[in-house]
């Protein structure tokens, strides 16, 4: 039997084109600069990427060359919206395909967004003569398809689905997200944090925690997504209406719930569950933080949640609690099917 590489399996079936060449459907030409960000994050460490555009009579993927790729604003100040350009030209998310574990992953699901009758992946099928073609994997057609993101999450609060977009950050990156944590080295005194303006905190491990945290995150293999689910967040905010007003910590509901029947109350969980509770904290950075660099917690086991290749959904909610002022539960599922 012949091998042959992956890669040059693909460059056997696909054609290097100038980005000239390619056109594409409008979807996501402009979208949220943070959904642009992140796609430029990933843009940037390949070589080439992928175009697949049904709608414009594509039949096979087609490759680019990166080149020079930057983010756009796309209106003025505060910048809300922005284009991502290679080689100088616009291109839309929603047909852009990047090799990512053993895939063509489609490059606007990977920001964090939703496009519209586009393949979450080409499937590379092996052919009797040994080589590759790259073609399209048949969509998720269920009513309860998932997509990634929180953009499409009405059901969440404004700090709700920034703590999505926030984990989904570090799932989908990292390494990158490892600067966020770097910057807090310098306000550590010993296991005192003293940052400027704010309240200093005690911890009980110190900067080596922070620092435990930054040498996993820069070696951590990139995750997919999470994918907002509405029951699993209605599971997670009845731990906050449950326990928060009580002044109450950990899982076990007042009523003897755990996470897996509250989960049960809206829909079911499939393979695996799990829930994460964060204190105290009020920004969607500050909750995820927590839970990453799970200070005083020997099995990291806030962190190993986040970090599951199990869980694919997620659930968030958010509420006052009595003694500490705030409190975020975080809902994890290997697969949800809603009620």
């Amino acid at each position: 039997m012949i091998r042959i590489s992956m890669r040059a399996a693909l460059a056997a079936v696909v054609s290097i084109l100038a980005l000239a060449d390619v056109t594409l459907a409008d979807q996501f030409a402009v979208a949220r600069c943070d959904a642009m960000r992140k796609a430029h994050s990933i843009v940037a460490r390949q070589k080439e990427v992928y175009a697949f555009c049904k709608p414009c009579g594509d039949t096979a993927a087609k490759r680019v060359v990166v080149s020079a790729p930057r983010v756009d604003p796309e209106n003025a100040a505060p910048y809300e919206n922005c284009t991502l350009r290679i080689g100088g030209r616009e291109v839309d998310l929603a047909y852009v395909y990047v090799l990512h574990n053993g895939r063509l992953e489609n490059l606007a699901f990977l920001a964090g967004l939703a496009p519209v009758d586009v393949p979450r992946s080409l499937a590379l099928a092996g052919g009797p003569s040994g080589e590759d073609a790259a073609g399209p994997q048949r969509p998720d057609t269920r009513p309860d398809a998932p997509t990634p993101g929180s953009a499409d999450a009405p059901y969440l609060t404004q700090l709700e689905r920034e703590v999505v977009d926030e984990l989904n950050r570090v799932r989908t990156d990292p390494a990158g997200y490892a600067a966020h944590l770097e910057g807090m080295l310098k306000y550590f005194r010993g296991r005192r944090y003293e940052r400027p303006g704010a309240i200093t905190l005690l911890t009980k491990e110190g900067a080596a925690a922070v620092q435990e945290t930054i040498d996993f995150l820069k070696s951590a293999k990139p995750l997919p997504p999470f994918v907002p689910s509405p029951g699993m967040s209605r599971a997670a905010k009845d731990q906050v209406n449950d326990t928060g007003p009580k002044g109450l910590t950990g899982h076990q509901g007042t009523d003897g719930s755990s996470v897996g029947s509250r989960l049960n109350r809206y829909g079911t969980w499939r393979r695996s569950c799990g829930e994460n509770i964060s204190y105290g904290k009020n920004t969607a950075r500050e909750i995820v933080i927590q839970l990453l660099v799970d200070d005083g917690v020997p099995s990291r086991g806030h962190r190993k949640n986040i970090f599951s290749p199990k869980f694919l959904r997620v659930g968030v909610g958010v509420g006052p609690h009595r003694t500490y002022r705030h409190m975020c539960v975080n809902t994890y599922a290997g697969e949800y099917v809603e009620k």
